[in-house]
């Protein structure tokens, strides 16, 4: 938004011409629509691949440790939440656009443009509250992001009163069909096969 408000300012020359040429405020407010409409497309589209794309490397590299992996998939409703929200900013960044765009004083604006001048104190404020809304938004993630680091450094930290290096713990679901006697062989195969290998201290 604080982008396309930059340039929007930045092509007051262009729709101080347009206007002069006889375009209409309709016809500046169509041109900021397509234009915000096409980039808020494009970014939910781009949004979109990498969520699929970082889905499908994350499922397919499967580090361990994260439950229910496989069944992990983008959800219609977030996703089309997530687009809504995409045309909402793109409509209300080209209306604001257009309504900032300074094309009532027609030579005022072509003698800023000429000058260099980009924007006036409207658009200077609005940009810098834009600017300032994104900075607090950043705190926040930073902020949440280094209370969540630092919780984690804790829990692995924090003395858990037994020995946890050098061992591996496995659960063996054996089904409660079978009878005592099989059971009891089960374990005992499972135990004697791990204690023979070479890189095995003691198993329980």
């Amino acid at each position: 938004t604080n982008l396309l408000l930059a340039r929007a300012a930045a092509m007051g020359r262009e729709a101080a011409v347009r206007t002069a040429l006889g375009a209409t405020f309709a016809d500046l407010l169509r041109q900021r629509l397509t234009e915000s409409l096409v980039f808020g497309v494009a970014s939910a589209a781009v949004g979109t691949a990498l969520a699929w794309g970082g889905l499908q490397i994350l499922q397919s590299f499967d580090p361990g440790g994260i439950p229910r992996l496989a069944g992990v998939e983008l959800n219609g409703w977030v996703l089309a939440f997530a687009i809504a929200v995409a045309g909402l900013v793109a409509l209300v960044t080209g209306v604001v656009a257009a309504v900032r765009a300074p094309s009532g004083d027609v030579m005022t604006a072509m003698r800023q443009a000429q000058r260099g001048t980009i924007g006036d104190r409207r658009n200077d404020r609005l940009r810098g509250i834009l600017v300032g809304v994104e900075v607090a938004l950043s705190l926040m993630l930073l902020v949440g992001a280094g209370l969540l680091v630092r919780s984690l450094m804790v829990v692995l930290a924090n003395d858990r009163g037994f020995a946890t290096e050098q061992r591996l713990l496995a659960t063996v679901s054996i089904p409660r069909s079978y009878p005592d006697g099989r059971r009891i062989d089960i374990v005992t195969t499972i135990l004697d096969k791990l204690g023979a290998l070479p890189n095995v201290a003691a198993v329980a």
